[in-house]
């Protein structure tokens, strides 16, 4: 007889639909609970073992297995397989290691719980043997404890178990001393201090410029102690109690309850009644909150005008505020009188009234310049929905030199003003002119198998040339340029675009030579590092160097090669230039090398970044690498340098003092994409979709409602349903790029696209042998911009993808992929392009990139231009571009006509009207070949048809016979109709 097997209960279902980033490890841990739960049943078949595995996972993960092909015919460990392949994570090592270096110990955590924590998480991040190493590094610059941190710094060979020793005898000394001593004192703090979720924390008053804590249960002596140890609970005075008839409070009504025999500042009510202004800020280290008391309105509190962003505005002055505050109304004042600020973006802070749970709402926040007289600092201001005074905070009075709280110091402390003025009369040569690098020379490599080409000059019309020799004038005087005496083999033709304020741009069309130019590779950090050397800081500072490249100075052997034509003569650059395609690579390793012996600073991109743990350290550091700029010759623009930033944007990444975390405006085009609203818009999104596929669980159980949409039989619909299939999928889509990291070394893509009303673009890169998508980005299209034939939007949306992600394409190859073939040929290095194309061809000289065509149906970045939030409207110059256009076009008018005659004579002639409309459709077929030969160097403005920089004149028999009947000569009619 069978021995009946042992009862043992079952454990509880899996939930597949939980947090996505954790459900793998959930899984993990639920099926080794699953195969101990088999062990104490004993014996089980294997038929039952897979009953027994769907049965006690739940009927959710029985509709996910019911998905998998061939289900019913798989066995025990077949189906166990198919689980695994199902939820198992997808994991990512980069990511892994980026959660772990961003781990610290919990508030009530003890080091050995943390280390425990740290070496789970270490499992997925590769380390190793280097492991222990990893978690020491991690539990000294995560633990909560500075004076433990002091002690593991000090020891000169620290291993991990040494490290937990003296972790576990410092804690324990900790808990003896306060048992010891008492855990509470009496004591005096400021305004901001930490407090737990949940918990009412300690209260301080908000009238005092020394804050004692109020009172509590716990607080109160014995019997036993001293009496003038203690306070009235109605009046808070210390000489006597509140039985005490003669107590100042008997018979005076409290201004918060209302209730009779105690002041409002004692009062214990739950409901206390907010009233009055901003009084004092505590800062919640949880979740970045931060709480309000309203106390009072005090007729006396100090009131300052204060300089925002060049508008007077006053403020009252709080020495209990931890941040600056104005009305969404005051905001409102400012943007009309056109203030001045460095970014304004969404705050992630949360405001409390006294004793209410309901946050205040926010409008968002900006930086600014402060200024009150000679005292400058830049500072975030808080916005505030509805009206109200302004207020100030106690960091920002400090540094105005408002505030001064203790007594003066001895000497003059200089950390606390770093700013402009400061770097201006500590380093005065650092904003002196322009610099140039001391004792150092770059050399560019050119290729000794590809032959020189000297180009034609490009005519420049009579009406510029005055203005274009002034700037050449000015760029030899600036020793940035020099006149070439002799031959030469290469020669490269000059732009000249004009200025909306009648200044102009010299661009040296490049193209040609740098066919001939050898980009060099030179190691640098990878982002991974980068993020982990700066992980803690709390405080930045971005200078800008001025004119970047042209600090640099180039060998006599490679100046040949930037040999410019002009109306009057060759140049050829002494310093480094834009046009030259290795520039990049090489002006980051120069400056890279300048600042390798300075701690704490970074050239990324265009900007050098200096970083610090705390404002002193911040202070050191900028004070050292402001030391090496003026030693080496180099300058700063003063203008675009930014002091004490509390975060910054690095490769899709935010620093600030709360760690590092995935940067929003990755996936804000994405979040913010409206609502497909046909068919072809739902094909198109589950195209973008199906490209991260590997990275969406669940994905066809989750498109299948969108996907119904896109079938012939099926009407149109949009209901409950496809909303919430739409948002999820959004979700799903920002979570996948939140997880990647950009790297350098990697094969990296950009997908553009142009739709009748809207640019988009998708960054990828192949790593670990996948496609992987690292960020969004998406903008309408102006008025004018939409009336741009096909090509010219197709090519507006390279350049801009190219510019939206510049921090992160900026010295890298990588490939652009269109679905308009004609871009292939525009952007090689031989095209002629239209005026207003050709802009667009030379911003991109500095780009080390290839044009690829694929069709239109891979194109995953196409949602992204037919979804994009109708409200994001173009932030770049497009103005800009459109006046280079109108006087390159007003410059080619004969001087015998006006350019609005040419425009109305344009607007009847027959042949120019389908000529405009074969450029606007793209559709060539009816043209003449003569002007398909030459369609990309086409442009329209208004009625006006453009060649390069030419006029389509189809009515030269009339100004020749204006010019003839006003018995012109032959001379000085071709001087006329130039």
């Amino acid at each position: 007889m069978a021995q009946p097997q042992p009862y043992v209960p079952a454990i509880a279902s899996f939930d597949p639909n939980g947090d996505s980033s954790k459900v793998g490890q959930e899984w993990k841990r639920w099926k080794r609970g699953f195969q101990v739960y088999l062990g104490a049943r004993g014996e089980t078949p294997d038929e039952q073992k897979k009953a027994l595995l769907l049965h006690t996972a739940g009927m959710e993960v029985q509709d996910v297995f019911e998905t998998v092909p061939d289900s019913e015919n798989k066995n025990y460990t077949q189906t166990l397989e198919a689980l695994d392949e199902k939820f198992a994570p997808q994991m990512n090592e980069s990511y892994e290691r980026h959660v772990f270096r961003s781990m610290s110990q919990e508030e009530s955590e003890t080091v050995d719980q943390f280390i425990t924590r740290l070496r789970q998480q270490a499992k997925n991040c590769g380390f190793d043997d280097k492991l222990d190493e990893n978690v020491r590094d991690q539990v000294i610059h995560g633990c909560k404890s500075s004076k433990l941190r002091v002690k593991l710094l000090e020891k000169k060979e620290l291993t991990l178990k040494t490290l937990a020793d003296t972790a576990r005898a410092h804690e324990a000394a900790q808990k003896q001393a306060r048992q010891m001593t008492g855990d509470v004192k009496s004591e005096s703090a400021h305004a901001v201090h930490r407090h737990s979720p949940g918990h009412q924390g300690q209260r301080y008053r908000g009238q005092q410029s020394t804050f004692q804590k109020k009172p509590t249960q716990s607080d109160r002596p014995r019997q036993s102690d001293k009496q003038e140890e203690r306070a009235c609970f109605n009046c808070g005075l210390t000489t006597h109690l509140a039985r005490d008839p003669k107590c100042p409070a008997r018979g005076k009504e409290c201004k918060l309850c209302h209730k009779k025999n105690h002041y409002a500042r004692c009062c214990r009510s739950k409901k206390q009644k907010a009233r009055g202004n901003v009084k004092s800020l505590e800062e919640d280290y949880e979740d970045d909150s931060e709480e309000v008391f309203i106390v009072g309105r005090n007729k006396s509190s100090t009131r300052v005008t204060v300089n925002v962003g060049g508008i007077d505005l006053n403020f009252m002055v709080d020495s209990g505020a931890s941040c600056n505050i104005i009305s969404f109304n005051t905001w409102k004042w400012l943007k009309q009188k056109n203030v001045l600020f460095f970014n304004k973006e969404q705050s992630h802070k949360k405001l409390y009234v006294y004793a209410s749970k309901e946050p205040l709402k926010l409008k968002g926040k900006f930086t600014a310049e402060l200024r009150v007289g000679d005292n400058k600092v830049v500072a975030e201001v808080e916005v505030l929905d509805g009206d109200g005074e302004s207020l100030l905070g106690v960091k920002t009075a400090k540094a105005l030199n408002i505030l001064h709280i203790g007594l003066p110091p001895e000497k003059p402390i200089t950390v606390n003003s770093v700013n402009i003025d400061h770097c201006e009369k500590r380093h005065p040569k650092l904003y002196e002119g322009l610099g140039k690098l001391k004792d150092h020379q770059v050399h560019v490599y050119v290729k000794k198998d590809v032959k020189p080409v000297a180009q034609s000059p490009r005519r420049i019309p009579f009406s510029l040339r005055s203005k274009v020799e002034e700037k050449i004038a000015e760029l030899e005087a600036a020793e940035i340029i020099e006149k070439v005496d002799g031959p030469t083999p290469w020669v490269s033709p000059i732009v000249v675009v004009p200025k909306p304020n009648g200044e102009i741009r010299l661009c040296v069309d490049m193209r040609r030579a740098n066919e001939a130019v050898e980009r060099q590779r030179y190691p640098m950090p990878t982002v991974e590092e980068t993020l982990i050397e700066m992980n803690g800081s709390t405080v930045f500072t971005k200078l800008d160097l001025k004119w970047g490249f042209h600090q640099l100075e180039l060998d006599e052997e490679s100046r040949g090669i930037t040999t410019f034509a002009s109306h009057n003569g060759l140049y050829r650059y002494r310093r480094l230039n834009f046009g030259i395609c290795s520039a990049p690579e090489l002006y980051q390793f120069t400056i890279q090398q300048v600042l390798q012996d300075c701690e704490g600073a970074r050239n990324m991109t265009d900007d050098i970044i200096v970083h610090g743990k705390n404002m002193e350290e911040h202070d050191q550091r900028l004070e050292k690498v402001l030391d090496k700029l003026e030693k080496s010759g180099l300058t700063l623009n003063a203008q675009k340098c930014v002091f004490r930033m509390k975060e910054i944007e690095y490769m899709g990444f935010v620093l600030n003092e709360k760690g590092v975390s995935p940067a929003p405006s990755k996936v804000e085009d994405v979040k913010n994409a409206r609502r497909p609203e046909t068919a072809a818009e739902v094909r198109s999104f589950l195209g973008l979709v199906n490209f991260n596929a590997k990275f969406i669980r669940n994905l066809a159980a989750k498109a299948e409602t969108l996907r119904k949409l896109t079938r012939q039989e099926v009407t149109f619909r949009w209901g409950k349903d496809e909303e919430e299939a739409f948002c999820t999928l959004k979700a799903d889509l920002a979570e996948a790029v939140t997880l990647g990291y950009f790297d350098t070394q990697a094969e990296t893509r950009i997908v553009a696209d142009a739709g009748p009303v809207a640019l988009g673009a998708v960054l990828i890169q192949h790593q670990n042998g996948e496609d992987r998508v690292i960020s969004y980005a998406s903008r309408s299209l102006s008025d004018v911009e939409r009336r741009y034939s096909q090509t010219e939007k197709e090519a507006l949306g390279l350049v801009w993808a190219c510019e939206k992600f510049h921090q992160y394409v900026y010295g890298v190859k990588f490939e652009l992929i269109t679905d308009h073939r004609p871009l292939e040929f525009i952007y090689s290095k031989r095209s002629k392009p239209s005026a207003r194309i050709e802009r667009w061809v030379l911003r991109l000289q500095s780009y080390n990139f290839t044009v690829k065509y694929r069709p239109g149906k891979t194109n995953i970045a196409d949602p992204l231009s037919r979804l994009v939030d109708k409200e994001k409207r173009p932030t770049d110059t497009v103005a800009d571009l459109e006046d280079y256009i109108y006087l390159v076009t007003k410059e080619a008018v004969p001087k015998a006509m006006s350019m609005s005659e040419i425009d109305k004579e344009s607007e009847k002639d027959e042949e120019l009207k389908t000529l405009r409309e074969a450029i606007q459709t793209e559709k060539w077929e009816k043209m003449s070949p003569s002007y398909r030969a030459v369609k990309n160097e086409l442009t329209c403005l208004g009625n006006i048809v453009i060649r390069g920089t030419r006029i389509q004149i189809r009515i030269r028999i009339r100004i020749l016979y204006y010019l003839i009947q006003r018995n012109f000569s032959v001379v000085h009619i071709k001087r006329q109709n130039k």
